[in-house]
């Protein structure tokens, strides 16, 4: 084998099992209530339906609004994603 397709090989190994397909990705998403929004340092916390567990979220995890909108009490959808601290909210979406 050749440089470049060991190369291209070793690419691909490291690719597999980093991107989910559409659907899959969808049946992971979580329904939850944000419990606390801190404006001031750009983070808050969700309370999820299914376990009555609570994920940190930074403003950075928002999508389709902007996090200065979000509002205590308010539904969301999210995926549930690990941190260095432990389990996180990602994607956050308002219902």
């Amino acid at each position: 084998m050749n440089t470049t397709a060991v190369v291209l090989e070793q690419a691909q190994r490291r690719l597999v099992g980093r991107h989910k397909p559409a659907a899959e990705s969808e049946e992971r998403m979580t329904i939850g209530t944000i419990k606390r929004v801190v404006r001031d340092k750009g983070f808050g916390f969700i309370a999820d339906d299914d376990q009555q567990q609570e994920y940190f979220f930074h403003s950075s995890a928002c999508r389709g609004t902007r996090f200065d909108e979000l509002r205590e009490g308010q539904r969301v959808s999210f995926e549930i994603g690990q941190s260095a601290k432990g389990p996180r909210a990602e994607n956050v979406t308002p219902q």
